[in-house]
């Protein structure tokens, strides 16, 4: 007696058994690749492409103020330093940045020191060489006396003498922004007024410093 096979089921299809697996090895796996970057393949490519299209979060603010001129007359040192301390610390500059920012700010005698750089030349250096020949240390003395001796001159306006002394006293004592500099700065505004009234009058009222002055 031969075996049969079994018979179909009342809608004509074979039973689930006898239905044929698909073989896994059939079945294409589709695999999400990450999106291809060329600008991200190797570091050859890479270095070709601005860093502000690599990282959004590495641009960087373009210079918009402009840090001005020094040929070492027209404005203290210690001045435009400020300036290129205050410019450094909005857009972020290191210290090669700082460097370059403020040779090209050099005019006039301060760009001579330009010759005596190495191209390699450090932020210390170059501040060295700008204060040993423009600096304020070894005239500090003399601001302090022009200080002592200042007056107002026939016609001057008070203005003129409050920006005048202000500008000295910044001079003859850098740095200085504590009560000592303040009192310091009134008693020499009140004493180039020449007008012993009005001293008396201004320090009645308890003006503690030359702006209250």
């Amino acid at each position: 007696m031969t075996n049969r096979p079994p018979p179909l089921n009342r809608d004509d299809t074979p039973p689930v058994s006898s239905v044929r697996r698909r073989d896994p090895r059939d079945t294409i796996l589709q695999i999400d690749q990450p999106e291809f970057d060329e600008r991200r393949s190797t570091p050859a490519v890479r270095d070709r492409w601005p860093a502000s299209t690599m990282d959004p979060s590495a641009s960087r603010k373009a210079s918009t103020i402009r840090l001005g001129a020094f040929d070492g007359m027209n404005i203290p040192l210690e001045t435009h330093l400020a300036k290129l301390n205050n410019c450094s610390a909005y857009y972020g500059w290191s210290s090669a940045d700082r460097v370059c920012h403020l040779k090209a700010s050099l005019e006039g005698a301060a760009a001579t020191l330009l010759w005596q750089l190495p191209g390699d030349c450090s932020e210390e250096r170059l501040l060295g060489l700008l204060r040993s020949r423009f600096g304020t240390a070894d005239m500090i003395e003399r601001f302090r006396c022009e200080l002592r001796q200042r007056r107002r001159r026939n016609g001057e306006s008070i203005q003129s003498v409050y920006n005048d002394v202000c500008r000295l006293v910044a001079l003859s004592y850098p740095g200085e922004t504590g009560e000592l500099s303040r009192l310091v700065a009134r008693d020499a505004f009140l004493d180039c007024l020449g007008d012993a009234e009005m001293r008396i009058r201004v320090l009645e009222r308890g003006a503690a410093s030359i702006d209250e002055a």
